[in-house]
């Protein structure tokens, strides 16, 4: 029994060590959003040529950037909801419509979404300070 609080206190040592610094943690983000700029200008300015599947799933591939937007300590729980929020609100709107169907036949109110989505990602780059850590994503 008396060496049960030892290890207790060495794995609670090695496991606090393992955790990412809060620096790290934003510096992974934002490799992740700089990743994803180019996927973030397709959704909110698609080519001419460009379809509702083209969009939604560059929509749906932000998925695993949001999720650890939404746990990350270095972005407040209103930003990452909100990009969740806005991630959604685009899939929603293209509800409905094909995949084949040329973005130029959707009507505007069905794109207007995209503009929220935009803005969650490039306030989280600003408040997250990408562009200083070396990765942009706007």
């Amino acid at each position: 029994m008396s060496g049960r609080p030892l290890l207790f206190v060495a794995l609670v040592v090695v496991l606090s060590g393992c955790a990412p610094s809060a620096s790290e943690e934003a510096a992974s983000l934002c490799e992740d959003l700089g990743n994803l700029a180019a996927t973030v200008a397709l959704i909110s300015a698609p080519p001419e040529d460009a379809t509702v599947g083209q969009v939604r799933g560059a929509t749906e591939k932000l998925d695993p950037t949001i999720d650890q937007a939404e746990h990350a300590g270095a972005v407040p729980d209103p930003e990452g909801e909100g990009f969740r929020a806005a991630q959604e609100a685009v899939l929603e709107s293209l509800k409905g419509i094909g995949d084949d169907t040329p973005i130029p036949e959707v009507p505007p109110d069905r794109l207007a979404p995209i503009d929220e989505l935009t803005t969650r990602y490039e306030g989280i780059v600003a408040s997250l300070g990408c562009s200083e850590l070396g990765a942009t994503g706007a």
